[in-house]
């Protein structure tokens, strides 16, 4: 694994931060019950995390530090993805292309960073 590219970074961030402001936005509307609120708190965690990770790792001096903040950007990002999936099981109150589209381009990020660290 290598460090990823300020060109590539820039494109993960912009997709995380869309991606970040979705869950944002989406979460608000979900049922005040104890999966609803379990699955808010973890998604807005996850799902948000990621962005400041990437920042983190850009200007981070070592490479070992960088590495740590992608795969842990990663590890969010996967995370996140699993949430969606129980939340389009019926746990929330949300549209389920809000949900589709926050897993896609979570995958989306993920393919990006991959292929950057691995160029």
């Amino acid at each position: 694994m290598r460090r990823v590219d300020f060109s590539a970074a820039a494109k993960a961030e912009k997709q995380m931060i869309d991606l970040s402001v979705q869950i944002l936005q989406f979460t608000k509307n979900f049922s005040e019950t104890k999966p609803g609120n379990y699955l808010r708190k973890r998604l807005l965690e996850c799902g948000v995390a990621p962005v400041i990770n990437l920042g983190e790792a850009m200007v981070a001096k070592e490479d070992k530090e960088h590495m740590l903040k992608i795969s842990l950007c990663m590890k969010d990002l996967k995370e996140t993805i699993a949430l969606l999936k129980m939340a389009a099981r019926g746990a929330v109150n949300t549209e389920p292309d809000d949900l589709k589209s926050a897993s896609e381009k979570c995958r989306d990020v993920i393919v990006i960073l991959t292929q950057a660290s691995q160029d």
